[in-house]
């Protein structure tokens, strides 16, 4: 199989609070953020939600090494995946699910998420914002 990367348009980011691989290659998702936008009430240390990262690649083809970086606003980096191996096929969707045990909230703002293709970058953002209007549900 030939190698040809996926445009940014073909790299498509969700972000939800936990997320999990059923048969037949389904995908549930719990607590997904439109847009990946988040507010919370509060902030803090000890503070800490899960969040699951869902790359959803539509285009491009082959094997690529992957992996995912979650930075702060600071661009200090908070959370580095793995590397693994990502298979793109040809007229195929593929998916690369990430977890984040526990995801501090303690600055708002606009977080990066970067995601590597073989060392070629696609940037995402995460948007947190702060509203202490929040009701408990």
């Amino acid at each position: 199989m030939a190698k040809a990367f996926p445009s940014d348009a073909q790299v498509n980011l969700l972000v939800a609070d936990d997320v999990r691989q059923e048969l037949n290659k389904k995908i549930s998702l719990s607590g997904f953020y439109p847009a990946n936008k988040l507010n919370v009430k509060d902030l803090g240390a000890n503070i800490v939600i899960p969040l699951a990262f869902i790359v959803i690649v539509t285009g491009g083809e082959g094997t690529f090494k992957f992996k995912i970086d979650f930075l702060l606003p600071s661009g200090v980096i908070l959370f580095q995946g793995p590397e693994v191996d990502l298979i793109k096929e040809p007229r195929l969707t593929a998916i690369s699910l990430t977890k984040v045990i526990a995801f501090p909230l303690t600055v708002i703002g606009d977080y990066t998420i970067n995601l590597y293709f073989d060392g070629k970058k696609y940037s995402r953002t995460l948007e947190v914002g702060h509203d202490p209007t929040l009701q408990a549900t």
